[in-house]
């Protein structure tokens, strides 16, 4: 057996990605772009970014998020 026995194959991959997208339209938050969607996107990006590539743990990341968010949206 390969070591790619604990990635994720591409199939799974794109199934997941496409049950979001479906999702996203599917409730209205792909219909157009505007500064909320931008702000959400933002948010996500540097998410992302502390995730992968400054290896901050999630659970922090997802505070962050949390206090961010509450910061633009209130």
């Amino acid at each position: 057996m390969d070591d790619d026995s604990t990635a994720l194959r591409p199939i799974i991959t794109g199934l997941i990605g496409y049950a979001a997208i479906k999702f996203a339209i599917s409730n209205h938050l792909l219909d157009s772009f505007s500064g909320y969607s931008g702000s959400l996107l933002a948010i996500f990006a540097l998410s992302l970014f502390s995730l992968i590539k400054l290896r901050i743990h999630p659970a922090l990341v997802i505070v962050m998020s949390g206090v961010l968010g509450a910061a633009i949206y209130s």
